[in-house]
């Protein structure tokens, strides 16, 4: 049923981002970070491996002001203590500002707000929860619609778990880059 509502919401967002002034793609590096994600029972910490997060996010505004959706995914996230690997869904929406640099294009900072399905491997329940994402963003202009892009950030979910099992991650740095069109 989770996976259904997800896929949902996800083709009911990008459907009504259809207007969006700028479309974000991007790869990211995921760092490996110790003692980050919580699982309670048992009341114990364990790292995160890290790997690659594909972005994508739509942004609306004009001035300074920038606001849009966002898409997370995250195929494997290795989690050490208890030897599974979860996949990752994030989907919500973002609020941010965006600061133009004379003869190089533009800075955004980017706060996400959404839902995020965690997914395990082997036969364990999935989990959802609170995703929260800070983005930041150096955008390169370049003549046309098409313009390279830095970014780095994090994701964390304060709240979450299922049923059974609370599951909490406090901030899982990234870096990548990527790609935007742009209708400047």
């Amino acid at each position: 049923m989770q996976k259904t509502l997800t896929i949902f919401v996800l083709v009911l967002v990008i459907s009504i981002s259809a207007h969006s002034q700028q479309y974000h793609l991007s790869i990211n590096s995921l760092f490996e970070v110790e003692e980050v994600a919580y699982f309670d029972p048992p009341d114990a910490y364990s790292a995160l491996e890290g790997g690659f997060m594909l972005k994508a996010s739509g942004l609306y505004g004009e001035s300074t002001l920038r606001y849009g959706w966002f898409f997370n995914y995250i195929p494997t996230n290795y989690v050490f203590r208890y030897d599974f690997d979860l996949q990752m869904l994030g989907i919500g929406g973002l609020i941010g500002a965006a600061f133009e640099v004379e003869d190089f294009g533009e800075i955004q900072g980017l706060l996400g707000v959404g839902i995020r399905g965690s997914f395990a491997s082997d036969d364990l329940d999935d989990y959802s929860g609170l995703a929260t994402n800070l983005n930041i963003n150096g955008i390169y202009w370049l003549d046309g619609n098409i313009h390279p892009k830095l970014n780095f950030g994090f994701l964390a979910q304060p709240a979450g778990g299922n049923d059974d099992q609370t599951f909490t991650f406090s901030p899982q740095w990234y870096l990548g880059a990527g790609i935007v069109f742009s209708d400047n």
